[in-house]
């Protein structure tokens, strides 16, 4: 090898390290941009201005896409995780509610693969949060059977972790550290939001008023047109068939008026 062939050798090498240098600092600016869009997206909704939310929330979830499309990162999965419901909340106060499902049901598809991989309490917390959230607006699109699925989900992911708990020894509380202590100092995280209208309960009344509110539609429709076939349609979706999530609980047919 002459010395000539040496040096281009050793040039190409080079100028790789130099590419992967440059690509692996534009994902991180990237990035850094897209958590940027959804600080201040939060601040915006906060000031009662959606639509300018909206639209750092879409630079946001663009960013955050390219960089899992391309890249596969983990954590800018979970990130847009989050940055999906973060901007269907702001589409579902504009009344925009197919546009909201269409988020919610991407980041819900996201959270079960995650929670597959890593199954902790957290992150079956946030896809419950999700899934309550999709119930509300499948309600308010009148897809109730629909709604009512995801809530029975959300419910059962919650009666699992509370099960886990009781059953489990106590633990010191630790403080939080890393991504978590981060996420814990947002004021006013959407995420918390979603998880904090999951926790404070309501889900079994809005399973009922759901299933209520179904009833009621189906016999209408059957007292006008003297059959049951003739009752609203309401699209099916698949219900959650990951990890410890696949043994659901039975819907019980008859509730309390």
């Amino acid at each position: 090898m002459t010395e000539n062939t040496c040096r281009a050798r050793l040039g190409l090498v080079a100028n790789h390290d130099t590419n992967h240098s440059t690509a692996q600092q534009g994902d991180a600016v990237r990035g850094n941009l897209a958590a940027v869009y959804s600080r201040r997206a939060a601040a915006l909704v906060q000031q009662g201005r959606p639509q300018e939310a909206l639209r750092d929330y879409d630079k946001a979830v663009d960013a955050l896409s390219l960089l899992v499309r391309e890249h596969g990162h983990g954590e800018k999965r979970h990130d847009l995780a989050l940055a999906h419901p973060d901007r269907a909340a702001v589409l579902r106060d504009l009344e925009r509610y197919e546009e909201a499902l269409s988020d919610l049901d991407a980041a819900i598809a996201l959270r079960e693969k995650m929670v597959i991989v890593d199954p902790r309490a957290e992150m079956r917390e946030t896809l419950a949060a999700d899934l309550n959230e999709r119930g509300n607006i499948l309600s308010a699109m009148g897809q109730l059977d629909d709604a009512v699925r995801d809530y029975e989900t959300a419910i059962e992911i919650g009666e699992s972790l509370l099960g886990e708990q009781r059953s489990a020894p106590a633990q010191r509380q630790l403080p939080p550290t890393g991504e978590t202590s981060r996420r814990s100092e947002t004021p006013a995280s959407p995420q918390r939001a979603r998880q904090d209208d999951y926790a404070t309960g309501g889900l079994d009344t809005r399973r009922a008023a759901a299933r209520r509110a179904r009833r009621d539609a189906e016999q209408q429709a059957s007292a006008a047109d003297g059959q049951h076939d003739d009752a609203p349609h309401f699209r099916d979706r698949s219900r959650v068939e990951s990890g410890d999530l696949k043994s659901l609980y039975p819907i019980e047919d008859d509730l309390p008026e």
